[in-house]
This record gives C-alpha cells, structure tokens and sequence, in this order.
C-alpha cells in the first residue's frame, strides 16, 4: 500500500521528516504548502510531488496523511483537516494557545483522527529503560532534576523571540523536557516556577520573551526539578535527566544517547543508536496503513496536557506562588 503524504510547512524540523520518510518505499511526498512558495517548490525539486497555495487544497487532495511542521501561533487549520478525516502528525508544540488546541482536540475525537504529536524523546530505547525502572519502584523517587539548554542568541527566527507568537522558552523549547517526564513518571500534583528574559537581554531584538526559566513539578512526596535556558554557551547544550533512588542514581542523556545507572562504585552503562524521529516516522506510517494508532507514544489529547504543564509554569511565576495540576492555566 502507498501513503500519499502532504506537508504543510516545509522548513527545517519539516525537511528533517523528508529525509528520513524518502527512504520508506511505501511512502509517497505528494502534496506541499509553505507559507513562503520558494521553500515549497525547492522541497519539492527535492522530492517530487506537487505544490499548492493554500492549505485548503489538502481538503479537496487524495492524500493519506499530513504532516504539521508551523510555528506555535499558526495552528488552528487542524480542524478543517480533521473534518475531512485526515491523519495528522502534527510537530510540538501543538499551540501556543490552550483554548484553540481544546477546540482542535474536540474535532479530532469526534472524527476519532489517527495523530502522532513530535515529541521523539519518547521513543529511544533508553528511555523504554528509564520508563521500566521507575515503573518498578512505583514511579516514586526522591528528587529528580533535568537540564534542557541550547544556545539562541545567534538564531534569526523572528517569530521565535516574540512571546505572544512562540509561546517562549517554556511552550516553545522546554516542552521537550517538560513532556519526558511527564512520560515518565505522570502529571505533577503542583507546579512552581521562576521564568526570566536575562538570557537576551542586551540583544534589542530579542529581548522581553522568556527565555530562562526554573520549574519545580511536585509528587506526592517527591519533587523534580527543570533548568531551561537559550543563553548556555555555543557547543554546550544540554538535555538530560537525573532520578535519585533509594538504591541507585539514573542519569539519562538524550543528546550522548546513553542511560548511567549508578549503584554506589557501580556504574552501568546502557548506549543507543536509536533514530528516534525515524521511529515515530515509522510508526505514524504503519499506523496510518492498519488503521491503528495503538504504537503512538504522544497523541493530540496527550501532548494538550503537555502544553498544560507549559503554561501552568507561566501562571506560576507570574502569580509568584505554586499552582495546583486541577487549576486552569
């Protein structure tokens, strides 16, 4: 069977997809639409297929599938597309807008739309392993810390340092962290958080979006820890997790792909070669094909719960105290 896939967006993360979606020889790139038609027509120099000027012309295509790679603040079109019924892999963060991405959940559940959300961190091996541990302690632990750093000073996506647009470092880049552990270990009970601009402070263009930001997600007893910032330097980016246990220490590191488990003098090792965009890409693929979305690891109605968390951590430092996970963002 061919998967006649679309693309709306077609920029970076989208080209990302394309190399890896070219290579699986069911897979067929029919249909794309960029809001600048130069990047459209080179993609599809690329990888053949057709271009089209308006989003609308998905809704009358033949395509099996589309793949969503657009800004945060230029979501919304997903409910015309599930009215048409049509599979969704939708790139994170699904909004920057919690209302419009409620109204996009209630159209993709009344058509029951297949949809995968980007968020791949879900899908390498070491966090299979990860996932298990904790699992058989009870998704209990004593404390926990993540740091998820990258440097974007230098990064020239305008719509990116304007808060009302990305969303910031919380919505926009930090969902990533904030999503793995609530794959790992559940939704906070509480939620408290400091957020600041100081990393670009001094660049006139970029200054007043948030882009650092300390986030304490309380559990029962225990609490986990998230350092955020785009001002780390050049070279030195960070993603990583660390679980203390009563017996052991867990480190996961997504961008070294290797999980330590530590036991006093021990130290085990666990590496992975895992693709994990590929991964998801596959899985969406097969999904699409039989019809059973069971193997996706971050659907529409998760990921909405991901974006929660994002925005309770705003509404936390702004109103300068701990909000509880039942509070509207």
């Amino acid at each position: 069977m061919s998967v006649k896939i679309g693309f709306i967006g077609c920029g970076g993360i989208a080209r990302s997809h394309l190399s890896r979606l070219s290579k699986m020889p069911e897979v067929s790139l029919s249909l794309f639409y960029d809001i600048n038609p130069s990047i459209s027509k080179e993609v599809s120099k690329l990888y053949g297929g057709n271009t089209v000027e308006s989003i609308n012309s998905f809704l009358s295509s033949n395509i099996d599938a589309v793949y969503i790679c657009v800004p945060p603040f230029a979501h919304g079109f997903e409910k015309k597309l599930a009215e048409k019924e049509i599979p969704m892999f939708i790139e994170k963060p699904v909004s920057n807008d919690i209302a419009l991405a409620r109204e996009i959940l209630k159209s993709i559940e009344s058509k029951d739309i297949i949809t995968s959300i980007g968020y791949l961190s879900r899908y390498l091996k070491i966090t299979d392993e990860l996932k298990d541990m904790l699992k058989e302690m009870g998704r209990e632990f004593i404390q926990g810390y993540g740091h998820h750093a990258t440097d974007m000073r230098g990064y020239n996506k305008s719509w990116l340092f304007k808060q009302n647009l990305s969303g910031g470092i919380l919505v926009e880049f930090a969902t990533h962290i904030l999503d793995i552990v609530r794959y790992l270990v559940g939704d906070p009970e509480e939620v408290y958080a400091k957020t600041s601009d100081l990393s670009m402070k001094g660049i006139p263009e970029k200054e007043g979006v948030l882009s650092d930001a300390s986030v304490i997600l309380g559990y029962n007893k225990s609490f986990f820890t998230v350092l955020t910032t785009w001002g780390t330097q050049r070279g030195l980016g960070e993603y990583t997790l660390t679980f203390l246990l009563p017996d052991k220490v867990l480190k996961w590191d997504f961008l070294k792909r290797r999980l330590e488990i530590i036991r006093g003098d021990q130290k085990d090792v666990v590496s992975d070669d895992t693709d994990p965009m590929e991964t998801e890409d596959r899985i969406f693929i097969d999904a699409v094909k039989r019809a059973d979305p069971r193997s996706i690891r971050s659907t529409y109605k998760d990921a909405l719960l991901t974006l929660k968390l994002s925005l309770l951590a705003y509404k936390s430092s702004s109103l300068k105290r701990a909000v509880k996970w039942t509070e509207e963002p």
